[in-house]
């Protein structure tokens, strides 16, 4: 992740970090940056857990959506809370969850299509 100095010399320099590190996935890095300049992090844990939710990891998505309830800043603010969990709710009520065993199932079953044709011109 290319970063300079310059991106953390101030808050919205470092907000701007944060997300482009949040939007590259990289979501462990982007809590610990969040974490050392003091900021909430509790944007980054609910994408992350939104993020598994589309990808059908609900037991994993719990466990980061609780962690952004945890540490939203500051702890006793009920609509930052109600505001995750509303967001949680309404993903898993589009259902446009990406099914990954079925995309396993397709990719698996044209690698077996493509091992078992014929390979040259006398097979």
């Amino acid at each position: 992740i290319p970063a300079s100095f310059r991106d953390f010399a101030s808050v919205p320099a470092i907000d701007q970090t944060i997300q482009f590190i949040s939007d590259e996935e990289n979501y462990n890095i982007a809590i610990f940056v969040a974490t050392k300049f003091a900021l909430d992090p509790s944007r980054i844990w609910e994408t992350w857990g939104i993020g598994l939710i589309n990808l059908s990891e609900y037991p994993e998505a719990r466990a980061k959506l609780e962690r952004a309830v945890k540490t939203s800043v500051p702890f006793s603010d009920a609509s930052r809370q109600a505001e995750i969990a509303l967001h949680a709710v309404g993903t898993l009520e589009k259902g446009k969850m990406v099914n990954v065993n079925k995309i396993y199932d397709s990719t698996h079953k044209i690698a077996q299509e493509k091992s078992s044709k014929p390979k040259g011109w006398f097979n």
